[in-house]
């Protein structure tokens, strides 16, 4: 019996099943196992929910072609514009289409709207369709075609012209309409007007008869390079079985608000009566506004203008004549080391219009001068024969510049930089010696300078008596 009891005391104690330890380790083993497993299975659901979608995405860009290709015209076929969405959503999820085109001409070439004095062959086409994954990450498919006219654009002697729009940033302007009318004399024929262009910036008109024509594109608000509110070409020129290209730079315009440096401590300056403004860029040049505008309309360069008062004529805008003076950065350093710092750029954006409080200053020299009861008038004449340190203005316009509503005393003026004859007449923009005097000649000691004379002058611009001129120098020294 007792070894009966030892043995069941054994076996017992034999029972005494899995410790803490191994309990853990056998839980965290199965955790692991469970996470892989969990992964993989989400893993191959997320990547059978993408080929889902992409195949999606690819029957959408091949229904897109599809009905594309069975356009008679591929003038019709359009790119979509840059804001233009063409939303669908299949099983839940959301695709957007968006469609470029690119023409090919007979020689091959390849352009968003065809290209000049060439005859367009066929209409290369690319259907984008994009979405996001359930992680957000955006995905994209693309699909081509190409589509040739059922018979031949320019047939029975005519011809084409097409349109291209750029906006400021160098991409295609959607929307803008455009007018075609034929020169008189020249010709052409009435034309049937074309859509507005498209994503690309293309639109285009067919069937035109040979001839001179004048091309215009305009909305509202707009501008071109030339600060016209209406861009124009009037000398296109359309030869049987052939494509004349026309190509604008056109935008919404930014609206300044000008203002100008007239205060000084004795009080404000009067502003000349034909004062011109100029606006100046490095890619488009000089852009003069007449008439002392205090609101400008300029096309919106990325990198802006400089502000300047009076006519800026630099060497870069191709003729001989040059008016360099009203830029305080074309002044050469003075022997003091005062130099002349160019106006800082303003930025322009297309379709801003900026706020009354928001106004640009023009810079502007002023002198005071003493006015006789019967010399009502002063005339200020630009003087090519400037002193050396002056880069000069020998361009045409304006050489003259008028003050009216002057009244007997002493009346500060304001002007562009630069080198002045200053009168006062008896009639207005007088000089002749019967009715008007030089007031640098007769009356130089009255002439006093508000903001400082000579060289020494640290606190604005400077001004040196020059014969019988007055120079107004922007250099500051440091």
């Amino acid at each position: 019996m007792r070894s009966i009891l030892l043995a069941l005391q054994r076996r017992l104690h034999a029972d005494g099943g899995f410790s803490i330890t191994e309990v853990l380790v056998a839980m965290m083993v199965f955790a692991l196992m469970s996470i892989g497993l969990a992964y993989g299975i989400t893993n191959a659901l997320v990547l059978t929910q993408e080929s889902r979608a992409r195949q999606t995405a690819l029957n959408l860009a091949s229904e897109d072609l599809d009905q594309l290709r069975s356009y008679a015209n591929p003038f019709e076929i359009r790119s979509t514009a840059t804001d233009e969405r063409l939303e669908s959503t299949v099983g839940g999820q959301k695709y957007v289409l968006t469609r470029t085109t690119q023409w090919v001409d007979s020689a091959g070439n390849s352009s968003s709207c065809g290209t000049d004095g060439t005859t367009l062959a066929y209409k290369s086409i690319t259907s984008t369709v994009s979405w996001q994954n359930g992680k957000g990450k955006p995905l994209s498919v693309a699909l081509d075609t190409l589509v040739a006219p059922n018979s031949r654009i320019n047939a029975d002697g005519t011809g084409a012209i097409l349109v291209t729009i750029r906006n400021a940033a160098g991409t295609g302007a959607a929307g803008i309409p455009v007018t075609i009318a034929a020169n008189p004399g020249g010709g052409g024929a009435t034309v049937k007007q074309p859509a507005p262009t498209d994503g690309s910036g293309c639109t285009y008109a067919l069937q035109v008869q040979p001839g001179s024509y004048t091309v215009s594109a305009s909305t509202p608000g707009g501008i071109d390079t030339t600060q016209q509110d209406v861009a124009t070409n009037k000398t296109v020129t359309v030869a049987a079985g052939t494509d004349a290209a026309v190509t604008f730079t056109y935008d919404q315009a930014h609206t300044f608000q000008v203002d100008y440096a007239t205060s000084y401590p004795g009080g404000t300056a009067k502003l000349p009566t034909n004062l011109s403004t100029t606006l100046y860029n490095g890619v488009g040049g000089s852009s003069v506004f007449p008439g002392t505008p205090r609101t400008i309309k300029a096309f919106p360069y990325q990198d802006g203008y400089q502000f300047m008062a009076g006519a800026y004529v630099s060497a870069d805008g191709g003729g001989s004549a040059t008016c360099l003076s009203p830029n305080p950065g074309k002044w050469t350093t003075a022997t003091n080391g005062a130099i002349g710092k160019a106006p800082e750029a303003m930025d322009a954006t297309a379709g801003v219009v900026d706020p009354i409080a928001k106004k640009v200053t023009v810079p502007m020299g002023i002198v005071v001068v003493p006015v006789d009861k019967d010399y009502p008038y002063i005339t200020a004449v630009s003087d090519s024969a400037a002193p050396d340190f002056d880069p000069g203005c020998n361009a045409p316009d304006p050489k003259t510049l008028t003050f009216s509503g002057i009244t007997a005393g002493n009346v500060g003026i304001a002007l562009p930089y630069g080198t002045w004859s200053i009168y006062q007449s008896k009639s207005p923009g007088s000089t002749a010696s019967s009715n008007s005097k030089n007031i640098v000649q007769t009356a130089s000691n009255k002439i006093s300078y508000p903001n400082g004379g000579g060289q020494t002058n640290n606190a604005g611009f400077l001004v040196f008596k020059w014969g019988d001129t007055v120079t107004l120098d922007p250099r500051k020294a440091p």
